[in-house]
């Protein structure tokens, strides 16, 4: 809460430190290769690395106490960011700054009265998101125009039941999220649309990619009691499983108490002289048969 620094690995000798102005505490950091943003109550300061150097660039105030940042990169070859996503108490929304001037850029009201707890810049398939989850693991997520700076398309989707924090990771060179929570997910898109697919895990409270020679292309997970080190299934086809019922399936119905699906299929019969056959023509005496 005092200060960020610039550690060496090999001797873990500082070699750098930046400090908010006395009798304020970092509360709220978010950092890339190159940037760095720290937030103390309502002010956010914009710190870049540079040759091993933390350098404040400036600084901005808003309207009420910040409570999550991001400054992820949303192009995956470069390591900088061109804007700062910021949720807030208070007024219950989130805002666009542009960097290096935080000139905001956009502000959206979620509405409800509860909090956001993490917020991710992120790109699928092209298209450039912003991911907010809030503390009752719900989340808004909505398209960014980034030349703009401004959101649409805004959509609400229920996590889990706690406060969610959504962390990004690469599989088989593909960008997806991670939302660690009561019921943890991954994101990813598919066909130009995101798609939420839940993970065998009962709970997670943290993430991050590792690629180590023992573990490539993996991750950690940190839940209440243990350190799990795994990896995940290819994103496309994780849980997929394709049944074929022979008909067109026309009703779905879950029953929780034995863990069934139910399925109404109908299929088109013809009278013929030789008697009742299936086809896929039409014809002018027709009869349905349900299957459960």
């Amino acid at each position: 809460p005092s200060s960020a620094r610039i550690i060496k690995s090999d001797t873990k000798s500082m070699i750098c430190e930046w400090s908010p102005p006395e009798g304020h505490r970092i509360g709220v950091v978010a950092c890339n290769a190159e940037q760095l943003v720290c937030a103390s109550g309502s002010e956010i300061y914009y710190v870049e690395i540079r040759d091993g150097k933390l350098e404040e660039i400036t600084k901005t105030q808003l309207e009420h106490e910040i409570a999550c940042l991001d400054i992820s990169p949303l192009d995956e070859n470069s390591t900088r960011s061109e804007i700062v996503a910021v949720g807030l108490w208070t007024d219950i929304s989130v805002c666009l700054l542009r960097i290096p001037s935080l000139e905001r850029l956009h502000v959206e009201k979620l509405g409800g009265e509860i909090i956001p707890r993490s917020i991710l810049l992120s790109q699928f398939e092209g298209i450039n998101y912003l991911l907010c989850a809030l503390g009752d693991g719900s989340m808004f997520y909505f398209v960014l125009d980034k030349e703009k700076g401004k959101l649409a398309d805004q959509k609400k989707v229920t996590l889990g039941t706690q406060p969610t924090i959504l962390k990004t990771f690469s599989s088989l060179s593909t960008r997806n999220v991670f939302a660690c929570s009561d019921r943890p997910t991954v994101i990813y898109s598919s066909n130009h649309k995101l798609v939420f697919s839940n993970v065998n895990l009962k709970e997670v409270n943290h993430m991050c990619s590792i690629n180590a020679e023992s573990y490539p292309d993996s991750l950690a997970l940190a839940t209440k009691n243990s350190v799990i080190l795994g990896t995940i299934d290819e994103i496309q086809k994780l849980h997929i499983r394709t049944v074929s019922l022979g008909e067109s399936p026309r009703r779905i119905a879950y029953q929780e108490a034995s863990s069934t699906f139910g399925v109404i299929s109908v299929r088109t019969d013809v009278q013929t002289g030789s008697g009742l056959m299936p086809t896929r023509l039409s014809a002018s005496m027709q009869t349905q048969n349900v299957t459960i």
